[in-house]
């Protein structure tokens, strides 16, 4: 009963933060500064991970990028600054699977370890643009601000081979209650160069990487595994597969991490948050501007 009510408060809760942000795209959408442009832009690119399943090799990282895309509305302030609401998803995934030189003691042991996932992300940020300079027709900007995203993680089950959410199973041994939340917050910030190509249209390449304040973007974290007998007298032999989904080389002959109290095997690192990186290309079209008249804002009851 009281996981249900939490799962309720839980749910309440993010939507009142659904509706005002709602209210804020919709009042900003109609304000127009006298004199100053009024953008919407469609985005596409790439996006990439950084946390605990990065591969050791820095050469495998291209084998991580995502698809990212996006729409955004940007309202000019002055000639150098302007402000942007931007609403974009993003595809992240990694596996230790990736790294191949078993030479390398670090890349055998990822190998051994063989933790995966991929993770979509919804994001809602509010950033701030600053023009920087002009150069051969191209300006380049400074971009930061807020952000609000949603995530859910996924590993395949090995016993299935269906993706599963990994959230809910619990798999460092969490709770209900002592889950990490679904909805994050982020700081991104970097670098656009844009180049007016008509009156009307604009073509810009962004370069965003985000601090974020969680470690559970792979949903890998803590450093030690959660017993496997644990898992099994809590019924939960879902959640001990893909905790510890094990893959020792044959012969090997040594127990995995969570069925071994002696283990040297480390399966995350906590002090070390996870961080995304997107780079797109936009085209922006310029909104004619509105005349006259008070912006009304929707009341919700």
């Amino acid at each position: 009963m009281n996981a249900h009510l939490c799962l309720i408060k839980s749910c309440n809760k993010h939507l009142v933060v659904y509706k005002y942000f709602l209210i804020l795209l919709i009042c900003l959408s109609n304000v127009s500064l006298s004199g100053q442009d009024r953008y919407l832009g469609l985005s596409v690119g790439g996006a990439l991970y950084s946390g605990d399943l990065d591969p050791i090799s820095r050469r495998k990282y291209l084998k991580n990028v995502g698809l990212s895309y996006g729409i955004f509305y940007r309202q000019e302030i002055s000639k150098r600054f302007g402000i942007r609401l931007n609403l974009q998803r993003l595809n992240l995934s990694a596996s230790d699977a990736i790294d191949d030189d078993f030479t390398n003691p670090d890349i055998l042991n990822r190998f051994i370890r063989n933790l995966s996932f991929r993770n979509s992300l919804t994001e809602f940020s509010v950033l701030a643009e600053v023009k920087l300079f002009e150069l051969l027709g191209f300006s380049f900007h400074f971009v930061a601000g807020p952000a609000i995203f949603r995530h859910d993680p996924e590993a395949i089950d090995p016993a299935t081979g269906n993706y599963v959410s990994l959230q809910p199973l619990g798999t460092e041994g969490q709770t209900f209650e002592e889950q990490y939340s679904l909805f994050q917050v982020a700081l991104p910030f970097g670098g656009i160069m844009k180049r007016r190509l008509s009156d009307n249209m604009s073509l810009q390449v962004e370069i965003l990487a985000r601090l974020t304040n969680t470690d559970y973007i792979d949903d890998v974290s803590s450093q030690n595994y959660f017993p496997y007998e644990d898992f099994i007298l809590l019924g939960r032999e879902q959640a001990a597969r893909l905790a510890d989904p094990f893959n020792p080389p044959m012969g090997l002959g040594i127990l995995s991490p969570s069925q071994d109290p002696n283990t040297t095997f480390v399966r995350g690192n906590p002090q070390i948050r996870d961080y995304y990186f997107s780079s797109s290309f936009s085209i922006i079209y310029t909104l004619p501007n509105l005349k006259g008249g008070d912006v009304l804002c929707p009341i919700f009851y």
